[in-house]
């Protein structure tokens, strides 16, 4: 329990950096361009590079390589492996970028990538582990599917529940019209006024005996999130302008998709370092994020789906973009309590598998 709830806290401090880039970011967007966002971002990211070596020491060995002449020999004349790692790391940097600007090879290769993954992990667990540690591991990679479903729809956030905020949310507050960029930082921040009161719970449950399964867990996110996107919809239902929506629809929702996140996301973390045999963790942490990784880019599509007849960036019928996005979140929201529901019928099977581990 008390692993569940270090992951936990451990992602609230990830997510205060995102609750102030956001918006920091939105505002200066907002007046001043897109560079000076992406400049406020560069910022950023070194100030975070900077309190790192300031804290490196902290870390003691941990990190640091096993042999350090090895990075230091030559390959090449005056050209050290460490060099070369600096080098292909770049070259990485725009290999990436150019993939970018593609997206059917994008998802082709990490279509290959998961299927490839998946057969590698099959087959370490039957050819190298015991019985038990063979079932936790497949328990293991399938509950990583559950993330897929998961973050393609919770990322509607970032792609059309953004461009539905600066379209047919109310956001005047006070007399004072809040950027649509700035309710990125919602989610942040129910994520760090949150996340200690899920460690305490997790800790004060497993105490009594009561504290969910990780399988639980994870069939908790996905209903959560379901009604998430149900609460806006009966919010664009009841709204007396068919073009706007109350502004409280849209926090609930962010509410609802936080406690969902913090269901699955700081707790799949946890659970891929308790099912997987210690020699390959860092192999399943890996399948972890190719997993998140697929769930975003599924989540593009369906974004697609969103999509509204627009003239010079502006809406050219505001009723009929926001009853296109309620369609199209209705249906997510009942695909993602479905398969919720479903996930609990399974919970048993796979706490069997799991072999006494939590």
């Amino acid at each position: 329990p008390r692993r569940d709830g270090a992951f936990t806290l451990f992602y609230m401090g990830i997510n205060l950096g995102s609750f102030f880039g956001a918006i920091i970011c939105a505002f200066l967007l907002q007046y001043y361009g897109f560079s000076y966002g992406f400049g406020a971002a560069g910022i950023g990211m070194l100030f975070g590079l900077a309190v790192f070596l300031r804290g490196q020491h902290e870390f003691g060995e941990i990190g640091k390589p096993k042999n350090p002449e090895l990075l230091r020999q030559a390959v090449f004349p005056f050209v050290s492996r460490e060099i070369i790692i600096y080098l292909s790391t770049l070259l990485g940097v725009l290999i990436f970028w150019q993939l970018m600007q593609n997206r059917v090879v994008v998802g082709g290769i990490l279509g290959f990538s998961l299927v490839s993954m998946a057969l590698v992990v099959i087959t370490y667990a039957f050819t190298k582990c015991e019985r038990l540690d063979r079932n936790r591991m497949l328990v293991c990679l399938f509950l990583m599917c559950y993330q897929i479903i998961f973050w393609s729809l919770f990322e509607q956030t970032g792609s059309s529940l953004n461009l539905m905020t600066d379209r047919n949310i109310d956001r005047v507050i006070l007399g004072f019209e809040i950027p649509a960029a700035a309710f990125q930082s919602v989610n942040a921040f129910f994520i760090i006024v949150l996340a200690p009161l899920f460690n305490l719970m997790w800790i004060y449950l497993a105490h009594r005996g009561w504290e969910p399964s990780t399988p639980m867990k994870f069939s908790l996110s996905l209903i959560q999130l379901g009604l998430g996107f149900l609460l806006l919809v009966y919010g664009a239902s009841i709204a007396t302008d068919s073009t706007q929506v109350a502004l409280i629809w849209l926090v609930l929702l962010y509410l609802l998709h936080t406690t969902g996140e913090l269901c699955i996301s700081p707790v799949g973390l946890s659970m891929t370092t308790k099912l997987s045999v210690p020699r390959v963790v860092g192999m399943m942490m890996g399948c972890w994020f190719l997993a998140s990784a697929a769930g975003n880019y599924v989540s593009g599509t369906i974004a697609a789906m969103t999509g509204s007849d627009t003239v010079g960036g502006e809406v050219t019928d505001p009723a009929a973009a926001l009853a296109s996005y309620m369609e199209i979140y209705a249906t997510a929201g009942w695909y993602s309590i479905g398969a919720g529901v479903l996930a609990v019928f399974l919970v048993p099977l796979l706490r069997h598998f799991m072999h006494g581990i939590k």
